[in-house]
């Protein structure tokens, strides 16, 4: 048993913080994850501006692990430390004894989290200090594809690092859709003639993918719908309460259907703002197949929205060699999409 006899009152009151936290996604158990909410949220100790300092601030901490972990179900009043949360304990405890201080403080709490890679915390904290680079490295890691939705990537973005795959190896799937404000934030406000430039990646026909670039114009809508359970609004009403009809997901799904799929997203752009000016970064999953087939479907859906306008690939045919066409192309997929036996 963990004697917190030698806890600062700062330590404390973080594993108190802690506790709350996981009440707060009515968790069963005190997990690193909370531990390192609680240090986060003291606000003051060591710990926390040392975190405050790498960048992570209570909100995005809290989404990270609504992300990864989820909410829970329990109503339980007393919760129990996992092993991975009393192992941290221990070693914070031992190194305090270790550089001679006769305190157990926050930063010793940091330390026990960080000792252990595979901790919820330590996850984390690593998907928090993802950068361009290591978005590049994923995308080139590809063994048989990409799928993305992008909003607003700039040209020194991951895009570039997904068009360049595209070129130089016509074998995987490379597919996705990009919007774009061609004049940033002020095209917000300059009314229903403004026009977003939708960029479809991939083609209806197999590899090699192109790229084509679309304006459209922002939807209307009626004042006045047809029909009682419509839900038409006009121009006006879309922007003050929805926004935008496009494009506006940041998500990329490496080998969605593999044993080790990869998922990228967050709630910024995947540029180069998102990653060292704003406040918040990417957050990366691997291996859970559940939720990279999930979005490879959500992908493929609006994907397949705006592929007519990339025109037909076999205009040039007709009769049964155009239907042969047609399915040679699917046929070209099915291993992508595990549709063959």
């Amino acid at each position: 048993m963990t004697n917190f006899d030698r806890f600062t009152e700062r330590a404390k009151v973080s594993l108190q913080l802690a506790q709350e936290e996981a009440r707060r996604f009515r968790h069963d158990h005190l997990g690193t994850e909370h531990l390192l909410l609680g240090l986060v949220r003291e606000g003051d100790g060591i710990a926390a501006q040392a975190l405050n300092a790498s960048g992570v601030d209570l909100p995005k901490l809290r989404a990270g692990i609504e992300f990864v972990v989820g909410r829970g179900d329990s109503d339980l009043s007393e919760i129990g430390l996992t092993p991975r949360s009393k192992k941290a304990l221990e070693i914070a405890i031992e190194e305090s004894r270790r550089l001679n201080h006769e305190f157990v403080g926050t930063e010793h709490l940091l330390l026990g989290l960080i000792h252990d890679p595979e901790s919820i915390a330590c996850g984390i904290l690593d998907t928090m200090q993802v950068d361009l680079k290591a978005l590049g490295d994923i995308v080139n890691s590809a063994q048989e594809g990409v799928l993305f939705l992008m909003f607003m990537p700039g040209g020194s973005g991951v895009l570039k690092d997904v068009l360049a795959l595209a070129k130089t190896r016509p074998d995987l799937l490379i597919r996705g859709v990009v919007s774009e404000l061609p004049k940033g934030v002020d095209d917000e406000h300059t009314g229903k003639t403004t026009t977003l430039e939708v960029t479809i990646v991939g083609s209806a026909a197999p590899q090699p993918a192109v790229s084509r670039t679309f304006s459209v114009v922002q939807p209307e809508g009626n004042a006045h719908p047809t029909a009682w359970w419509a839900a038409e609004t006009t121009h006006k009403q879309f922007k003050a309460n929805i926004g935008n009809a496009i494009i506006h997901s940041k998500v990329l799904v490496v080998d969605p259907f593999s044993d080790d799929p990869t998922v990228v997203t967050g709630s910024h752009n995947f540029s180069t703002n998102a990653s060292t000016k704003n406040d918040e970064n990417f957050i990366v999953v691997r291996g859970d197949r559940q939720l990279a087939e999930a979005y490879a479907v959500n992908i493929q859906s609006a994907w397949q929205h705006y592929a007519p306008r990339l025109g037909n690939p076999h205009a040039d045919l007709s009769g049964n060699a155009y239907l042969q066409a047609l399915l040679q192309d699917q046929r070209a997929e099915e291993h992508f999409w595990r549709l063959t036996v």
